[in-house]
């Protein structure tokens, strides 16, 4: 019986099938516009599977590379490092993609023929497409312009799985930076890296700038040398892409080795910051013609651009410093603890899926074409530039900075200059020319070079160097921090000063930095945290309303036992005296952004 009746649900499913093909072929035949509708939709089936292949091989890359993070973190090989492991994979891949039949689709090409005859001087943005079917009306098909150039002008078959595995700048910019940089700013230590602006904002404005422009004046000197047709524009286009540091391979190292957090912040500070300066002058050259004179209004635009690029950057990590500041103390411990490790592991996945990116992308682009002279002057270049402004830079800093930045720290400095992903994004953002696909391919070369030179060299670098790490360079930060104490104690005959009993900062000798600890600490902390003294003890009297309203329920039982306890009275802020006002920096976990070195 129960054979019969399998038997009977196979003949079933055969007639359903051949009714169902039946009712196609019959549809087809009354239908001229059918074979067009199955056209599309074997197309859309086709990019179906394109996309769901593209994505089982990035799971399954980041899979491979979070166990190669996991092995480095207890197997530690000196000159290779898990980043440039990272691009190994993406290359492999790239050119498994490349060289072999996965992800081509059948596919047509017709050369499009104007039908009025005009000159076009830019490529359309759409392209209309009239198909006429045999029997049917004509049908319209429009096609949206998603690429530049391509260079497989004699490439017959299409391959879909390459041009989605293309790197896209939007989604770098959009998708991928943005996390970076918040877990960035979210585990920052602040104190050092406000200690170290004014030094990291003379690399970001004036180092980058000059960076930039002596990598245009030496690669337009090269092209002319060597006959390229390359324009004095182009190259400072090319000089401005290339001026992005992205050390994420030697902060990494850094951290494995607990090098010296002024140095870090340095390193630090200039990569994330000058990633605005190399987008607003990359663009403003781009959009400078030769006809075009640079006007005070072409000034004030490029200003106006600057200062909405840079904010918009600087804004997602001052967002994290301030979540880290303030929201981290309203959680409970684990939820601190799960937030931070929460945004480690979306900073880490977004910059091994760059990595990763950027790997696929050297193979599988269209936008390749290769100049190894034009490469090997490009290298040259780039160390030339960053020497160029990081020495002298250095060197005017030192004038009036202590502790100075020393030989060593210089050196380090220039050996970090790594080019990543924002000099990729910039680079193939427009490939529509020979002259951009050339500056692209070798900036791809750059990155990945740079990546695997710097980054696995970095560990055997600070060691020649001498550079401080591990315990040895926390006892030298806390005997600097002693020595500091020790010169406040003898400035006055060895007596503990009110700031010293209070755990004032020795650093806290500017006038606006002693203002935002008054600010923070008497209102924004208060008002944000659970953190004492409360609005209550810090407002005028005629602010009580408001002060209650913000106060919570945990900061009103300690200002009632206060009040109880008849310790309110001393604690209560009292104008500028600095026993009542400067105590509560104890407890702070405040913004340091005092004793700035310039």
């Amino acid at each position: 019986m129960k054979g019969k009746g399998l038997k009977m649900r196979y003949i079933l499913v055969a007639l359903i099938a051949q009714i169902v093909l039946s009712l196609r072929g019959l549809d087809a035949r009354h239908d001229p516009s059918a074979p067009i509708a199955q056209a599309a939709e074997k197309r859309a089936h086709n990019l179906h599977r394109v996309d769901t292949l593209i994505l089982l091989l990035f799971v399954a890359l980041l899979v491979l590379i979070v166990l190669t993070s996991w092995f480095f973190k207890h197997h530690r090989l000196q000159f290779i490092h898990e980043t440039g492991l990272t691009l190994c994979y993406g290359l492999l891949i790239g050119l498994l993609l490349r060289y072999t039949n996965i992800g081509v689709i059948e596919s047509q090409t017709i050369d499009v023929v104007q039908k009025n005859r005009t000159a076009v001087r830019e490529p359309p943005d759409y392209l209309r497409l009239e198909v006429e079917p045999l029997n049917v009306a004509k049908v319209q098909f429009h096609y949206e312009l998603i690429e530049g150039l391509f260079g497989d002008k004699k490439q017959q078959s299409e391959r879909q799985l390459e041009q989605k595995a293309v790197f896209s700048p939007e989604i770098f910019f959009n998708i991928l930076l943005p996390p970076i940089i918040f877990n960035a700013g979210y585990s920052l230590k602040k104190r050092h890296f406000f200690r170290n602006i004014g030094s990291i904002l003379a690399f970001v404005f004036i180092g980058t700038t000059v960076s930039s422009l002596v990598t245009g004046l030496l690669m337009f000197v090269f092209c002319w040398v060597f006959s390229l047709s390359f324009s004095l524009k182009e190259m400072f286009f090319f000089g401005s892409i290339l001026s992005a540091t992205d050390p994420v391979t030697v902060l990494a190292v850094f951290q494995d080795m607990r090098v010296e957090a002024d140095l870090f912040a340095l390193v630090f500070g200039e990569s994330v910051l000058n990633d605005a300066v190399a987008i607003v002058l990359s663009s403003s050259i781009d959009s400078f013609s030769a006809s075009q004179s640079f006007d005070l209004n072409a000034l004030f635009a490029a200003a106006l651009d600057f200062i909405t690029v840079f904010f918009g950057i600087v804004a997602v990590l001052f967002c994290a410093i301030c979540q880290a500041h303030y929201t981290y103390n309203n959680l409970s411990e684990e939820a601190q603890m799960r937030t931070k490790q929460f945004f480690q592991v979306i900073g880490f996945l977004s910059e091994s899926f760059i990595f990763c990116y950027i790997g696929v992308s050297v193979f599988v682009s269209h936008s390749q074409r290769w100049n190894v002279l034009f490469l090997l002057a490009t290298l040259f270049s780039i160390v030339v530039a960053r020497a160029v402004h990081i020495y002298p830079i250095c060197a005017m800093l030192n004038i009036h900075r202590n502790p100075q930045i020393p030989r060593n720290y210089q050196h380090m400095l220039l050996f970090s200059g790594l080019r990543g992903a924002m000099a990729f994004a910039l680079a193939y953002r427009n490939t529509a020319t020979d002259n951009r696909q050339v500056m692209a391919t070798t900036t791809s070369m750059v990155v990945i070079l740079t990546v695997f030179l710097n980054g696995g060299l970095t560990s055997w670098m600070i060691d020649r160097l001498k550079i401080k790490h591990g315990s040895e360079a926390r006892d030298e930060s806390q005997m600097q921090i002693a020595m500091d104490e020790g010169q406040s104690l003898e400035g006055n005959g060895g007596a503990e000063t009110p700031s010293r009993v209070s755990g004032q900062n020795p650093w806290d000798k500017a006038f606006l930095p002693r203002k935002w600890y008054n600010f923070d600490a008497s209102f924004m902390k208060p008002l944000l945290t659970h953190a004492n003294p409360t609005l209550m003890e810090t407002l005028p009297t005629f602010c009580m309303p408001f002060a209650k309203l913000f106060t919570t329920r945990r900061q009103m039982n300690l200002y009632t036992q206060a009040m109880e306890s008849g310790s309110l009275d001393s604690r209560q802020p009292n104008g500028d005296n600095p026993f009542t006002r400067v105590r509560y920096y104890n407890s702070l976990d405040h913004l340091s952004i005092s004793g700035m070195k310039f």
